[in-house]
C-alpha cells in the first residue's frame, strides 16, 4: 500500500500554496434571516432588496463606495435616505451576515498552514467587512497574505487582483491552487496558469483534491481512508 501511495503522488499535481476565497468558500451563505433583516430595516421587500444590494456591490468592493454611501445608494431605489444611526446598523447586519464560517474548510486551512502550505486569502469584500475580519477573528493567523478587492481597487474576475495575490505568496502560478464558488474566477485564474476549482461543498473539493493535487487532505478523509 505504501509504494502504490507514493507512486500515486508522484502523477499529481505538486502545490505550495493554496489561495481560498472567502463569501460560500471559508464562510457559509448568507442566512436567508440575516437577508431579511437588512430588507426590513431598508423598509424594502425582499426580492427587491436582492437585486439593489448586489447591484452595488461591485462598486463596494472595489472601494468606490464605503459603507454609507453603499447602504444610501441601496435605499435610494426606493425614494429613501437612511438616518446615519439605520446606516451603522445596516453595516453591522451585513458584516454579522458573513461571519458563518465553514467549519470544514476552516479546519482543512489549519491543517494546512500547520503542514507548511502558504495560503492567501482572496476575496471580493468591502472595506468594513474586510477590517472586522482582519481586527476580531483569530482564524486570519492561518493566512500569509489577506487581499481584500477593497484596497486595491479590483475585483476577481479582473487578472490584476490574481496578479497581486500571486506577487505577495511569491510562488509560481503552477504550483498554487485557488479555490472560488464562481466559475468565472476560476477561469480567470486558470488563464494565468493556476490551477483551480469551482468550491461547493469541502466533501467533493476533497475528492479532486486526491485525485489531482499533492496536498494533505482534510483530516476527516484521511480517517476514512484509513479505515478501508
Amino acid at each position: 500500500m505504501g509504494n502504490t501511495d507514493s507512486v500515486s503522488s508522484q502523477h499529481r499535481t505538486a502545490i505550495q500554496a493554496v489561495i481560498f476565497d472567502y463569501g460560500n468558500v471559508l464562510s457559509c451563505p448568507q442566512n436567508n434571516s440575516d437577508v431579511n433583516a437588512m430588507a426590513e430595516r431598508c423598509d424594502i421587500p425582499i426580492e427587491r432588496f436582492h437585486d439593489f444590494y448586489w447591484k452595488f456591490r461591485p462598486a463596494y468592493d472595489r472601494g468606490e463606495l464605503n459603507g454609507p454611501s453603499f447602504w444610501t445608494s441601496v435605499t435610494a431605489q426606493e425614494g429613501r435616505r437612511p438616518t446615519p444611526e439605520e446606516i451603522s446598523e445596516l453595516i453591522s447586519l451585513d458584516i454579522k451576515s458573513w461571519l458563518h464560517i465553514n467549519q470544514a474548510t476552516m479546519k482543512w486551512a489549519e491543517q494546512l498552514h500547520r503542514a507548511g502550505i502558504r495560503l492567501a486569502l482572496l476575496s471580493n469584500m468591502p472595506l468594513e467587512i474586510a477590517r472586522y475580519i482582519e481586527n476580531n477573528c483569530s482564524w486570519v493567523s492561518y493566512f500569509d497574505s489577506l487581499i481584500f478587492s477593497c484596497d486595491w481597487g479590483s475585483i476577481k474576475p479582473s487578472l490584476a487582483i490574481y496578479r497581486i495575490c500571486l506577487a505577495r505568496l511569491n510562488v509560481l502560478p503552477a504550483k498554487v491552487l485557488f479555490l472560488d464558488d464562481r466559475a468565472e474566477n476560476v477561469v480567470a485564474a486558470a488563464q494565468l496558469g493556476i490551477p483551480s476549482l469551482v468550491f461547493d461543498d469541502m466533501a467533493k473539493v476533497s475528492k479532486e483534491v486526491e485525485k489531482v493535487f499533492d496536498l494533505p487532505l482534510p483530516s476527516e478523509i484521511e480517517v476514512s481512508a484509513t479505515r478501508k
